[in-house]
């Protein structure tokens, strides 16, 4: 007698040849197939169109781990009558997954959740090639539950067996491949941003003795939205200060201070200056800065202007210019 794990007449699933009712639960992006929501903030675009550019773009290494047979032949069916040129392998055990991800790498991973020596979510957890490439978990039985603990694991999605879901695995492999590349690429926009932002900051430290940046709101006032730790370090003022005035220009001395201001507001997209102005430090002493600025318009905002300043104390060279 077939356990329930090997075919969809369990409670809740079709029968063979019924109207699919299966669901492909998202990672991140609202995805439901059968009822399609498609990727949230993403435009509408011609699935058919979207599926036959991946699954033509090369031959597919698919890797399916899966202990059933007639489930592996049913998703190795719908790729040969999707026309595709899809090189499919299948490895039953979580011990045979190991041996054959450790000499190649596939382009996707179809994985099922029980299997005879672990769960899949055990791959996902621990296998060494996280983030080489996309995972689907596939299982008989579908709830919230096992979909929260796929996905936590680092399943990109999630599907429930069924003959229908076999049949349109084409589709859901290339809708997974395609989402998989979007994520790599905002990851790759998200890593060169932390670098430039790391190499920004190097050069303010050697160039300046700290650096900001403000924003001027609707009312016209600047108000700072980035700041160097090195300002804390010299004035001993603390981030909360900043916060509570709104930038860090109440350490200006009272008689230096409307100049200041005056000059800030002065100041529009694609003007630069300099100026040298007194400060009072938190303990009390007097010290002097010279003050570089530059103003631009934001990149399709132009309302909206931003100030991005270099502060350098000048206190020993005003001292020695005097003797």
């Amino acid at each position: 007698m077939p356990s329930p794990r090997s075919g969809w007449r369990n409670k809740g699933q079709p029968t063979p040849g019924a109207a699919p009712a299966w669901t492909f639960l998202p990672a991140s992006v609202g995805l439901v197939l059968g009822r399609d929501t498609g990727f949230l903030n993403e435009p509408k675009v011609d699935e058919t169109v979207c599926e036959e550019t991946v699954l033509s773009a090369g031959p597919l290494q698919i890797l399916i781990v899966e202990d059933e047979a007639a489930h592996a032949e049913a998703i190795r069916r719908a790729f040969q009558n999707a026309g595709t040129t899809a090189v499919i392998e299948r490895v039953g055990t979580l011990r045979e997954y190991r041996a054959w991800i450790a000499a190649r790498t596939p382009d996707i991973a179809l994985v099922d959740l029980n299997l005879p020596d672990g769960r899949g979510v055990e791959l996902l957890e621990s296998h060494a090639t996280a983030g080489a490439f996309p995972m689907l978990v596939m299982t008989s039985y579908g709830n919230e539950q096992i979909a929260v603990e796929a996905l936590k694991a680092g399943a990109l999605d999630y599907v429930v067996k069924s003959a229908g879901a076999f049949a349109a695995m084409p589709r859901v492999v290339a809708r997974a491949l395609r989402q998989w590349t979007l994520l790599r690429e905002h990851r790759e926009a998200e890593r060169i941003l932390r670098q430039s932002e790391q190499r920004f900051r190097a050069v303010t430290r050697l160039c300046a003795d700290f650096a900001y940046s403000c924003v001027r709101d609707d009312a016209g006032d600047y108000r700072v939205d980035w700041l160097t730790d090195t300002f804390h370090a010299l004035t001993g003022f603390s981030e909360t200060a900043v916060r509570e005035h709104r930038g860090w220009w109440f350490v200006v001395h009272p008689e230096d201070r409307g100049s200041f201001l005056a000059l800030l507001g002065r100041l529009e997209p694609g003007q630069t200056t300099h100026h040298e102005f007194r400060a009072i430090l938190h303990d009390g002493e007097i010290r002097w800065f010279d003050h570089r600025m530059e103003c631009a318009a934001e990149r399709g905002a132009p309302d909206r202007w931003r100030i991005i300043g270099a502060v350098r104390d000048i206190t020993e060279w005003k001292g020695a210019a005097r003797l």
